[in-house]
């Protein structure tokens, strides 16, 4: 049968809960009612779609009816005091004159605490919407990210990169998406167990436990292993050890050991050099390193601190922070390592910047910044690879430090 154009609509259904609910899914909810979230990817839609609607219907219940917004490719709803249970989704596709060009539907289970993806495929020969509910990885312009809420728990978020929308999933740091589809990822969770986090089913699996009080986990695609840094001399040691383990938490192995402080290991998606930052002679320095511990070498160097190497998905830019010895100066930059160009954004009027990081397309820069006079105090900013348009994406008291966005 042959298919003229077909459109990949990705629906999630984010949970939230109203009065005397909350979303951390580790306390008692209420599970009479929530609110329903969706994003659809309407990237690949035909240029005739002006607009979406959609409704909710249950058998001896108001029918639902809503609308969707679109906005840079993506189109929104939220449907507020959704009942727990099966309910009927139908979604319309209209063109500019009101006329219904698509229409497709589909039983969708709505249960507290999880997030639910519906694939719907649109066949234009047939006018119709053939929907399959399968499982499937969050949208691309939202980030995995940790933060420590109101009662000092490291808590892992699931944000949109703007940071109008955000997702409490689990007590946890260092999270690391493990594969393409973005469904899974892994954590670490009470200093050294490994765990795997389903977005699907909100089920979470031990691994392993790593024995050693391991920081800034980082899953590297070209080793197939996750790296990190940990404390060897005690816990109130200032001295890290560069490691690596399998995916199952296996086969532990040593890359540098030195006396140095932390090390924030990264690789570029297409390349096996880690690269970390590492204080020699009392400056942050950017180096790399192979797994087996050899042609150990600095990359980027010199007066200032320069900290937190990360890279976009290509693997051609690498950014990082630089701050100056008597911290008048800070900046985040993009470094091409191909041509070892550099773009340079001054953040010194916000604060210490930290923890930068690619989105998933590469259009943008978000990081953490120091606001406050307390350590932990800290917001996420951003900013665009093209214009330096600049623009803080979270604010409040909800949660504090927030760091290591994550895109890919």
């Amino acid at each position: 049968m042959k298919r003229f154009s077909s459109l990949v609509i990705l629906v999630f259904l984010f949970l939230t809960f109203c009065s005397k609910m909350t979303t951390n899914t580790d306390h008692p909810v209420n599970f009479e009612a929530g609110q329903l979230s969706l994003t659809i990817d309407m990237k690949k839609a035909p240029a005739e779609v002006a607009y979406l609607k959609g409704f909710l219907a249950r058998a001896d219940h108001d029918t639902i009816f809503f609308d969707f917004e679109i906005v840079d490719g993506l189109a929104y709803a939220t449907i507020n005091e959704v009942e727990n249970g099966e309910w009927y989704l139908q979604v319309d596709a209209y063109d500019g004159s009101g006329n219904r060009k698509y229409s497709g539907s589909v039983y969708v289970f709505v249960e507290a605490g999880k997030i639910t993806p519906v694939f719907l495929n649109l066949v234009k020969i047939f006018g119709g919407i053939d929907i399959t509910v399968s499982w499937g990885g969050v949208p691309q312009n939202m980030m995995l990210l940790m933060a420590l809420n109101a009662s000092d728990n490291w808590r892992i978020l699931l944000m949109k990169e703007d940071g109008s929308k955000i997702f409490d999933l689990i007590d946890g740091r260092y999270p690391m998406w493990i594969n393409d589809q973005r469904d899974k990822f892994m954590f670490l969770r009470n200093g050294d167990e490994l765990c795997e986090f389903d977005l699907s089913t909100h089920n979470v699996k031990f691994i392993a436990s790593l024995g050693v009080n391991a920081n800034f986990l980082f899953y590297s695609r070209p080793l197939n292993r996750i790296l990190f840094d940990y404390k060897y001399f005690g816990d109130y040691s200032y001295l890290w050890q560069l490691a690596s383990v399998n995916v199952d938490g296996q086969d532990f192995h040593t890359i540098l050991s030195d006396t140095s402080k932390k090390k924030y290991p990264a690789t570029p998606p297409n390349s096996d050099w880690i690269y970390y930052h590492v204080n020699h002679n009392g400056r942050f320095q950017i180096y790399r390193i192979k797994h087996d511990g050899s042609q150990n070498q600095p990359v980027i160097a010199g007066d200032f601190h320069c900290e937190f190497p990360s890279f976009n998905r290509s693997g051609q830019q690498m950014v990082y922070t630089k701050i100056s010895l008597d911290s008048s100066y800070k900046a985040v930059v993009i470094h091409n390592l191909t041509t070892h160009q550099e773009q340079e954004i001054d953040v010194s009027q916000l604060g210490q910047p930290t923890y930068p990081a690619f989105s998933y397309d590469g259009a943008d820069v978000i990081f953490s910044v120091i606001v406050g006079p307390e350590h932990k105090d800290r917001q996420l900013f951003r900013f665009n690879t093209n214009t330096n348009n600049l623009t803080q994406i979270t604010a409040g008291r909800e949660y504090f430090w927030y760091a290591r966005p994550v895109f890919w």
